[in-house]
């Protein structure tokens, strides 16, 4: 028997959980986790599948109890407008506009930075990337490993809303790089075909699977997890639904080859 062990910057909670019948996938996001409901859905689905799953996500709330046989560990800061009581003024809003892409920037790195040193102590079959935040972390661990990446595309990042004053040399320098690391996958999941078809023409990635945000058609009984704000929330698993075959088949068949051996 081990346990689920939940790590934020102040608190850990340790809940028993089965030793995994199959092996271990690590997942990488740079959200909250707590309402990250895409995250936590395919994380369950995973468990009922066999496996065991490890989260590293940004600033969980400390109070959030990860799901029966799903850990979550958290590191990084939280956005800086989290918490903020009062309005900007006009000169504090165009200096935000102005210089939001760096500290943006800057917050990232440092979570990628922290997130590959707590992902160490998580060694894993398969690393499972969550969006473009997660894809350098994700890829370096499973390159470190030996192990098959999963790289999970929420949105199309290059053509995504941008807030802040424009950075194009940095937006095509993050395309390079998506489509650089992106092509390691074993597999690219993503939310919808539109965006899976984008992925195809702009990167030439022929594996590009959709698994849905919405709710599958056939799901087993929902599964209550606290959010935030102490409320619970239900989380049905994919299982049983197409979503699951594309999800846990593709990582089983996955798990004991190296996708960087050819």
């Amino acid at each position: 028997m081990t346990t689920t062990r939940v790590t934020t910057m102040t608190t850990t909670r340790v809940t028993p959980t089965p030793d995994p019948a199959i092996g271990r996938v690590l997942m990488l996001v740079w959200t909250g986790v707590s309402t990250d409901t895409r995250v936590l859905r395919e994380a369950r689905t995973l468990v009922d599948a066999g496996w065991s799953v490890h989260i590293i996500g940004r600033a969980v709330p400390s109070d959030f109890v990860a799901p029966q046989g799903i850990s979550v560990s958290s590191v990084g800061l939280p956005p800086a407008a989290q918490g903020r009581t009062r309005k900007l003024s006009f000169i504090e809003r165009a200096a935000r506009w102005l210089m939001l892409p760096e500290h943006v920037g800057r917050r990232l790195a440092a979570w990628q930075r922290a997130a590959l040193v707590e992902a160490r102590s998580h060694r894993a079959d398969v690393v499972h990337a969550h969006d473009f935040s997660a894809l350098p972390v994700g890829a370096a661990l499973a390159n470190e490993w030996g192990v098959p990446l999963v790289y999970d595309s929420h949105e199309l990042w290059s053509g995504r809303p941008r807030v802040g004053r424009p950075t194009p040399i940095r937006a095509r320098r993050e395309a390079r790089l998506e489509a650089r690391l992106g092509a390691r996958a074993a597999v690219v999941l993503t939310v919808g075909e539109g965006v899976a078809e984008a992925l195809r023409e702009r990167y030439g990635w022929r594996d590009v699977r959709v698994v849905r945000n919405t709710f599958p058609e056939r799901a087993t009984p929902a599964t209550s997890s606290p959010t935030m704000d102490g409320r619970r929330t239900e989380l049905p698993s994919m299982t049983g639904s197409p979503a699951a075959e594309i999800i846990a088949q593709p990582i089983s068949g996955i798990a004991s080859i190296n996708p960087y051996s050819t």
